[in-house]
């Protein structure tokens, strides 16, 4: 992670220098940079640029002679499609924890940072992932229900001074609020569901940008089932029925088979 650091302030000096140089080919001028923001020595921003960049490579150089801490992962490459199959199917060990063989993402979707975490860490990870994305599904309706009651129009009232008056000098107005508000904050929750369902996938410890993204579209789908067809649909279902079902428990089934099918999702 420190060599990674490393390249990324060095791409960041190239930039500089690249633009330093257009400048000068632009102008016929010399740029000039601080050494230091605000406060430091002018020089030449196109030759500080340049040493600033051969002082990184050194030191990544000094890095990788050194050599670094093994990993719990590498990248194996095949001389045909056959010995790729062969090495992905077979089982390479007694031992099903010892290693997992998967087909390698492509290298511009590989979540570097991902890859020196450790076998056990992983395994950690995707059971705290799973237990998050089991919390979400179950709790959800408790933050979306909260929010909805806060932005009731009778408890908007009587938190701003001066609404009330205003909504009886505008009736048009309280029931645009009224049907506007409680909607308001469901789609607000609902757009930041994908954002929090990518944010557990790459949690997991995932090593690719597209195994990422098909966790969080695995846990979305898990969510919109279990809240938008067992809660809403099953749920009403059970509502319109309880009466029934209360009297003659054991005809639960066919009972909800008859008032399913006329709930609305």
């Amino acid at each position: 992670r420190k060599a990674d650091a490393l390249i990324a302030e060095r791409e960041k000096l190239f930039r500089k220098w690249e633009h330093a140089t257009v400048v000068y080919e632009m102008t016929s001028e010399r740029p000039l940079t601080r050494t230091v923001p605000i406060v430091g020595k002018k020089v030449d921003a196109i030759e500080y640029f340049a040493e600033e960049i051969k002082k990184k490579n050194e030191e990544i150089e000094a890095m990788q002679d050194a050599g670094f801490e093994p990993t719990s992962n590498a990248i194996v490459t095949f001389k045909t499609f056959g010995a790729i199959g062969s090495a992905v199917q077979m089982k390479q060990t007694l031992d099903p924890l010892a290693y997992d063989n998967k087909l390698a993402p492509n290298p511009s979707e590989i979540k570097w940072e991902n890859l020196v975490q450790s076998s056990s860490e992983r395994r950690v990870r995707d059971n705290l992932g799973t237990l998050f994305v089991v919390l979400l599904v179950t709790f959800w309706t408790i933050p979306v229900t909260l929010a909805s009651t806060l932005t009731n129009l009778d408890t908007l009232t009587d938190t701003i001074p001066g609404l009330e008056e205003l909504l009886n000098a505008v009736p048009a107005l309280g029931s645009f609020l009224q049907g506007f508000l409680p909607g308001l904050a469901l789609m607000i929750f609902q757009s930041i569901l994908p954002s929090i369902c990518v944010a557990i996938a790459s949690f997991r410890g995932l090593e690719s940008v597209a195994w990422i993204d098909a966790d969080a579209f695995k846990s979305f789908f898990y969510f919109q089932l279990f809240n938008f067809y067992l809660a809403s649909a099953i749920g009403g279902a059970f509502i319109a029925s309880a009466e029934q079902i209360a009297d003659e428990p054991t005809s639960i089934v066919s009972l909800l088979s008859e008032s399913l099918p006329g709930q609305a999702l």
